[in-house]
């Protein structure tokens, strides 16, 4: 392990500075998950710093996901938490107030892609959960919270059956902003139906194998949903 140029780390806050150092030799895979750190006693003679400056380092890099911290046991190497990005991006979609034009252009870039690979990646169970939601959101059509939760959970079946798991997992990660968008559209008249009809035209699609077909159906619902959601509703969601 390098020994920190401190001079050059007096620029900013030296525990940041020795973060951002474990982790770019984590993203090296110069320690590898799994792996323990050295204890504090150790990183700090090896950085020339304080123990409490390398506890704060350590901090950071949990606050990150990239390690686990045990009393005893220091701190190990871990794979990041998924959690963290959704939630991060939650925040930042509710706090900033992004436009419903914002939000939908994002859907389109992510759901019409998604949809397109789903057609040529779906598994038989993929396919029959995508069903199973379809149907709880006909069984649910008068309990709103219900509908939505299915509702999402279609959507989010999409993104697994691309087989890609950036798509879900971005997907997901705007989920409480896709569920206000979901309640402002339930009460707009006939949107129920409208969206049950276009949730089967896409199950339809993605089992025809046709990616462009899926895609088209994916861009007709979301293009409709929009509407449905700004309807005689304010502009952002906040």
């Amino acid at each position: 392990m390098k020994r920190l140029n401190v001079e050059e780390a007096k620029k900013n806050n030296l525990y940041e500075t020795i973060a951002d150092t474990l982790e770019q030799m984590i993203l090296d895979d110069t320690l590898k998950v799994g792996d323990r750190l050295p204890s504090e006693a150790m990183l700090a003679e090896n950085f020339g710093v304080s123990r409490n400056i390398v506890r704060e380092s350590l901090k950071i890099l949990k606050e990150r996901g990239l390690v686990e911290l045990k009393n005893g046991e220091g701190a190990r190497i871990v794979r990041p938490n998924v959690n963290s990005l959704q939630d991060m991006i939650n925040r930042l979609t509710i706090m900033n107030g992004f436009s419903l034009e914002q939000i939908y252009e994002i859907r389109k870039a992510l759901e019409v892609s998604a949809c397109g690979y789903a057609a040529v990646r779906a598994t038989p169970e993929q396919i029959e959960r995508l069903q199973e939601a379809v149907a709880l959101m006909e069984q649910h059509k008068a309990d709103k919270e219900n509908w939505i939760q299915y509702d999402l959970l279609f959507h989010t079946y999409i993104a697994e059956a691309s087989n890609n798991i950036l798509f879900s997992e971005f997907l997901k990660s705007l989920s409480d902003a896709l569920k206000m968008l979901f309640d402002r559209g339930y009460d707009t008249p006939g949107a129920l139906e409208e969206s049950l009809s276009m949730h089967r035209q896409i199950i339809e699609a993605i089992k025809s194998g046709d990616p462009r077909a899926a895609e088209k159906k994916m861009m007709e619902h979301l293009n409709r949903s929009s509407y449905d959601s700004s309807f005689q509703q304010p502009e952002t969601l906040s």
